[in-house]
């Protein structure tokens, strides 16, 4: 069974927006990550589920699932992410890295996670989830210090519902089915084009009109796509994962204003399709 933890209005500054080195957004990649990493943190902290209820752990590690209603999001102004240094031959020169630059920002938004925890105890849980918060970040940025009354857990759908029905803010959804879509008149090059520039066309009396598609649609990190099968590497992080090297996939995603509506439609998880990582909304898989 579902239960429901819901981050009210969190702050975060000096989030990184960059999903990857070719797009610059907030990408739903970073709430699957936060989510996922609320999942370990709350399966080492809460007690074993008891032997009669079936269950081996806490909580079933990778079945997170999350969406997030933004208030507010501020971009700052990029900065190279490692620093120019003198040329070796010639002193008086300054290299400049090739790498794009690093953007970050700040947002505030409310988050709403779905994890499947056995035997949940609401009192220790909003305790463990409280701790989580002043300890831990989203998307490499520091979280404010919120109000207890900010942390919520609700334990079905009419109640989650229910608190909801105030919240005003945008949703992001996923478009790609609509870029493939786009895609089939010619290729994916212009199939983005079509939906992110902005185009100039001449009237019959010969003024300019500008145009754009419809939407707040943008690019964003939809995955990765695996180069290689993983194997253990020396100089990693972790000594005992298997790791690869992989390229971004990048997807279309669209900004909608929240309404109540089927909210289990909203939420986005993490799956291993056909050798990739895939970031989507629960219904597109």
């Amino acid at each position: 069974m579902a239960t429901y933890i819901v981050y009210r209005n969190m702050e975060v500054i000096n989030c990184n927006l960059s999903s990857s080195y070719l797009t610059a957004d907030l990408s739903q990649n970073a709430y699957i990550g936060f989510a996922h990493n609320l999942a370990r943190y709350l399966d080492k902290k809460l007690p074993e589920p008891d032997e009669l209820s079936g269950e081996d752990r806490a909580i079933k590690l990778g079945s997170e699932k999350v969406f997030s209603i933004i208030k507010q999001l501020e971009f700052y102004q990029g900065n190279a992410s490692l620093a120019g240094h003198l040329n070796e031959n010639n002193h008086k020169a300054l290299n400049i890295p090739m790498n794009p630059p690093e953007i970050k920002g700040s947002l505030q938004h409310t988050i709403v996670i779905s994890l499947d925890i056995a035997e949940p105890d609401e009192i220790s849980l909003i305790d463990y989830i409280r701790k989580f918060v002043l300890f831990n970040r989203f998307a490499g940025g520091d979280i404010q210090v919120m109000a207890d009354d900010n942390i919520k857990v609700y334990q079905n759908d009419k109640d989650l519902q229910e608190a909801l029905k105030t919240e005003k803010g945008w949703l992001v959804q996923d478009a790609t089915d609509e870029l493939v879509e786009e895609a089939k008149n010619s290729n994916y090059s212009k199939a983005f084009n079509n939906f992110l520039a902005t185009f100039v066309e001449l009237d019959e009396n010969g003024k300019k009109q500008y145009k754009r598609r419809k939407g707040w649609y943008f690019a964003s990190l939809s995955g990765y796509q695996l180069l290689e099968n993983p194997r253990k590497r020396i100089g990693v992080r972790v000594d005992d994962c298997p790791h690869a090297f992989a390229e971004p996939i990048i997807g279309l995603h669209e900004l909608v204003y929240y309404r109540q509506q089927d909210f289990n439609e909203l939420f986005w998880q993490a799956k291993m399709l056909d050798n990739s990582y895939l970031v989507k909304q629960v219904g597109q898989f």
